[in-house]
């Protein structure tokens, strides 16, 4: 595919990565997610809860390639809201990757669904905001 892919991995992880095409980038982890992201047409990952929701948050589509328990069932949640497909096996050869992150970059299904979960994560109430009801809830109250 004609992108730039920005691969993050730990350092020893990346020299088995090599040889490598132009038009990709290794970065060390950790890096924060939330500054790369927004400028990301997709995202393939494992399927960590902390990474979907940020890619969820900012309109991200994704591929979920899950490697253990949790991380299949979030790739199955997020294959219901349609932001993202997964591979329940956790590996693809090249042509099915390449198919499947071209899907994710082009103006279809999968990046009308990232922008709608984007716009519902966005109207959540602020963790602030839901305390004060848990905390009345938790003491019989109502508020």
């Amino acid at each position: 595919l004609d992108v730039e892919v920005v691969v993050l991995v730990e350092p020893a992880q990346q020299a088995a990565l090599r040889p490598l095409p132009g038009n990709v980038r290794l970065v060390d982890s950790p890096l924060a997610l939330r500054l790369v992201l927004p400028t990301c047409a997709a995202l393939v990952q494992q399927g960590g809860a902390g990474t979907t929701m940020t890619a969820l948050g900012l309109g991200v589509p994704q591929l979920v390639l899950p490697q253990v328990s949790d991380q299949h069932f979030n790739a199955e949640r997020l294959a219901v809201t349609g932001a993202g497909t997964w591979l329940p096996g956790g590996r693809a050869d090249d042509d099915t990757l390449r198919g499947l992150v071209g899907e994710l970059i082009a103006d279809g299904p999968r990046r009308a669904a990232a922008a709608l979960m984007r716009d519902r994560v966005r109207a959540m109430p602020a963790p602030a905001e839901v305390v004060p009801a848990l905390v009345a809830l938790a003491a019989g109250t109502r508020s």
